[in-house]
């Protein structure tokens, strides 16, 4: 460009993206990494502006179960192994969300804890893990205990009839009894039963007068859910 002789010129240098500024070349600015630089066109003169890539480095991902997403863009994982490539020094966030019956544990690797979303910054290339594991079912619902008794042969057979609705994300089922203690009603711990997956009904049958109530809790690999109980054995 031309400019009229002894004119202040101030030169901006932007980088193209993957790239830094790094310094001037020619001219008044020679040597120098200010940006903007200004020169004097007291005579015709030659400036370069000296751009460096930026060095990239790699981010892995491990996510089973659950999906890892990342900001800036480039991650969005929901397997072992995804990789994206980012500017060295970048902050990276990254966020974990589990798949459906699973819950988020905590991250290994390059970011650690519990915090989620994590961040860590890109100085070397790094992989993080986001660890899932299955949740516990939900505790379940219209559950309904009743206790009935008939004589047989001048004996009393007590027995106790559970019904409930089938939770998601259950492999079975723990049956809890209670039992009369004074004026309480506290857990038999003689009694231990289960139901299978998929479960909706238990019969008691080595019920006796002393109980006073029932309880049913889903269970899985996650772990076991509240109890449902019903102390109405009438109703």
């Amino acid at each position: 460009a031309s400019f009229v002789q002894n004119t202040n010129v101030s030169l901006t240098a932007t980088p193209a993206t993957g790239y830094t500024f790094s310094s001037w070349t020619g001219g008044d600015c020679n040597g120098t990494a200010t940006n903007p630089c200004s020169i004097n066109m007291s005579a015709a003169k030659t400036v370069t502006a000296n751009f460096s890539a930026i060095p990239q480095v790699t981010l892995t991902v491990n996510s089973v179960n659950g999906t890892v997403t990342s900001s800036p863009t480039g991650i969005n994982c929901s397997v072992n192994g995804c990789t994206a490539q980012f500017n060295q020094n970048t902050s990276v966030q990254l966020t974990a969300t589990p798949s459906s019956g699973y819950t988020f544990t905590g991250w290994s690797g390059g970011c650690t804890g519990t915090t989620n979303p994590c961040s860590v910054n890109m100085s070397a290339s790094v992989t993080v893990t986001a660890n899932f594991t299955v949740a516990a079912p939900a505790t379940p619902t219209g559950f309904n205990a009743k206790l009935t008794s008939a004589k047989v042969n001048k004996t009393t057979i007590y027995t106790g009839s559970l019904t409930w609705t089938d939770t998601t994300n259950e492999t079975g089922y723990v049956i809890q009894r209670y039992k009369k203690s004074g004026k309480n009603c506290v857990v038999d711990s003689t009694f231990s039963k289960t139901a299978p997956l998929n479960a909706t009904s238990y019969t008691d049958t080595t019920a006796n007068s002393s109980v006073c109530g029932y309880g049913v809790a889903a269970t899985n690999t996650g772990g076991t859910s509240a109890f449902a109980t019903d102390f109405n054995l009438t109703n």
